[in-house]
Order: C-alpha cells, then sequence, then structure tokens
C-alpha cells in the first residue's frame, strides 16, 4: 500500500477504536460528576441533620447574647446604652479573633424536651 491509497481508506480501526474509548470515558466522568453533585445538593438542602445543626448553632449563639446581656442588667432592665458596635463600653457585640470572625464561647445547650 502505498501513501495514497492509506489517506483515501481514511483512519485505521486502532485509531477509531482509541478515539471512541477516549469519548466514552469523558462521558462517563462527565456523568459521574453530575451525579456527585446531585447527591451534594439533595443532601446540603434536603437533609435534616443540616435543619438541626443550624437551629443548635443559632440557639447557641442566641444564648451567648442573652448572657452578655445579663451581665449587663441594670437591675431588671437592659442597660438603654446597649449597642453591638464593636469596642463600646456596653457593646453586646463579641469579641472577634484576628480573622474578623467572632471568637467561639463554649456554652451549654439546651437540652431539647
Amino acid at each position: 500500500m502505498n501513501v495514497m491509497e492509506r489517506r483515501r481508506k481514511g483512519l485505521g480501526l486502532q485509531a477509531r477504536m482509541t478515539i471512541s474509548y477516549l469519548g466514552v470515558t469523558v462521558v462517563i466522568a462527565l456523568l459521574l460528576e453530575l451525579l456527585v453533585c446531585i447527591i451534594a445538593y439533595l443532601v446540603l438542602t434536603r437533609s435534616p441533620l443540616l435543619n438541626d445543626v443550624i437551629l443548635n448553632t443559632a440557639k447557641q449563639t442566641a444564648q451567648v447574647y442573652a448572657f452578655k446581656a445579663a451581665s449587663q442588667l441594670v437591675g431588671t432592665t437592659l442597660d438603654p446604652r446597649s449597642t453591638f458596635q464593636p469596642g463600646q463600653p456596653s457593646s453586646l457585640a463579641l469579641p472577634t479573633s484576628q480573622m474578623g470572625f467572632p471568637t467561639l464561647i463554649p456554652t451549654p445547650l439546651i437540652p431539647r424536651w
């Protein structure tokens, strides 16, 4: 066979099989990635466990602010100068870390009854 005859024939069987193998591999990898993304989305958006975590975190944060406010009571009322602005003498704002995030203050969780 000379060069002209090979060109007329097109790609050989081995080249066509390689291209087919690569195409199927890419399609399977994309489908698997889509499946993983869908599962992660469903777990993150529909999981009742996530709602419990958010609810417990919100309760704990509210407790921290309530304890902080209770420490600034004047008699039975809250100090009218209380503010959430950091750095103020009667601030209810949580202390921040060097990264700018509130410092975590461990508090007991309220048990669910």
